[in-house]
């Protein structure tokens, strides 16, 4: 059994209906989020119109982050890109994600950059960057042989998956989304791996609304049933403990 905060993991029924359309609400200064940030005459990631610049962090109300995070045990920095990537999906893509399905992803693939003893910094960098076993086919895993020179992953023979939510260096390439408005696209950030998690869920199915669009989104970010179960269940979760904070 897993446990971070106040949740407590097991086995359980993996059970999408709860995990569905969280949102948070905007900051102030981000009530005019609708139809902003789109350049529709460009191509963006996976063929997506690219946003403007934008802080997503900024995007999630401030008392809001504080509550839900000391609630959840999610850390705040993490919690607010995981909202404002949600809000830019939603307001500006007509994408619902919920932030507690980018939650729960965050929390199975590396408890929100904690892995190893780390963690998310005020600036959204992982203290110490996070990188998965080698693919090379051992382990229940994939071989995938270096496809980017060790650039990303660091590692010249087999690809590994990357960053507080692992993406591998291929997908990465493809997909990898500048969320915190420096110009550069960095796995190991959180707000760049918020977004490009997004968009890439929003890319499968067009929304996480309904178990038949979030069922087939989550399997295209890891193909198992089990993880399937453990994101459903982190994200499921999330939602109930903020929803009894109102």
């Amino acid at each position: 059994m897993h446990s971070i905060g106040r949740l407590s993991y097991g086995p359980g029924t993996g059970n999408p209906s709860a995990a569905l359309g969280a949102e948070a609400p905007k900051a102030e200064d981000a009530q005019a989020l609708e139809g902003a940030g789109v350049a529709v005459d460009e191509a963006g990631p996976g063929g997506i119109p690219p946003m403007q610049s934008t802080e997503i962090a900024s995007l999630p109300d401030p008392q809001w982050l504080a509550d839900v995070s000391a609630a959840t045990g999610i850390p705040e920095r993490a919690l607010a890109a995981y909202a404002g990537a949600d809000l830019v999906a939603s307001n500006v893509y007509g994408c619902r994600v919920g932030w507690n399905t980018l939650a729960g992803i965050g929390y199975v693939e590396s408890h929100h950059g904690t892995l190893f003893g780390g963690g998310v910094q005020p600036d959204g960098e992982t203290s110490q960057k996070i990188y998965g076993i080698p693919l090379d086919g051992t382990n229940n895993t994939m071989a995938i042989e270096d496809t980017d020179k060790g650039r990303l992953d660091n590692d010249t023979e087999w690809d590994r998956a990357m960053g507080p939510l692992q993406f591998i260096p291929t997908t990465w390439e493809i997909w990898g989304t500048d969320g915190n408005g420096d110009g550069i696209e960095d796995p190991h950030h959180i707000d760049d791996a918020a977004m490009t998690a997004a968009l890439y869920l929003c890319n499968a199915q067009g929304t996480l609304e309904g178990a038949d669009n979030w069922i087939p989104a989550i399997r295209s970010y890891n193909n198992t049933d089990d993880y399937q179960k453990q994101v459903a269940d982190a994200a499921s979760n999330y939602a109930r403990i903020e929803r009894e904070l109102r």
